[in-house]
């Protein structure tokens, strides 16, 4: 939760989530709840070829923040 804006750079960021998506397992999920990032982690992880959802909006210290939801294919 709220660890990948930590980041310092976009770039390291989506490195960050193509080594996620290289070490999950076959129908494996990855579920992020972010403050700044979602759209673009979005794009990071359909790329690699995930499945993403949108959960939605909430907040986390008054802040608005995004949830998504990814999954790897079960097929390789």
């Amino acid at each position: 939760m709220t660890v990948i804006h930590n980041i310092p750079t976009r770039d390291a960021r989506d490195l960050a989530l193509r080594e996620l998506v290289r070490v999950l397992k076959p129908g494996g999920r990855i579920a992020i709840f972010d403050l700044l990032h979602a759209s673009r982690y979005t794009e990071v992880l359909q790329g690699a070829g995930l499945k993403v959802q949108d959960l939605g909006r909430d907040l986390l210290w008054l802040l608005p923040c995004h949830s998504l939801l990814a999954q790897k294919s079960a097929n390789p």
